[in-house]
């Protein structure tokens, strides 16, 4: 489940920035729909509203649920049974 950076403890100096759903897509290298779809089970940073039909995410929030994805990877590698025997 996503949580919420806590943003003193992230080591990020103002300004963020703000991502458009183009650069989310490019960045994380999942579809529209799955990003969405993660949105809705909490497993993904919600987007912000920036206007009428505008939204966006902070630039820190992706980039703290992709850390959170590799830690999550290392881990399950590192805590699979091996192949080998």
């Amino acid at each position: 489940m996503y949580k919420q950076p806590n943003v003193a403890a992230c080591h990020i100096q103002a300004p963020y920035q703000i991502y458009r759903i183009r650069e989310v897509i490019e960045i994380t290298g999942l579809g529209r729909s799955t990003i969405y779809a993660y949105i809705a089970k909490g497993k993904f940073p919600k987007q912000r509203k920036l206007g009428a039909r505008a939204v966006g995410w902070r630039s820190y929030e992706i980039f703290q649920w992709l850390a959170e994805r590799e830690v999550a990877a290392r881990t399950v590698q590192f805590f699979a049974p091996s192949r080998h025997g």
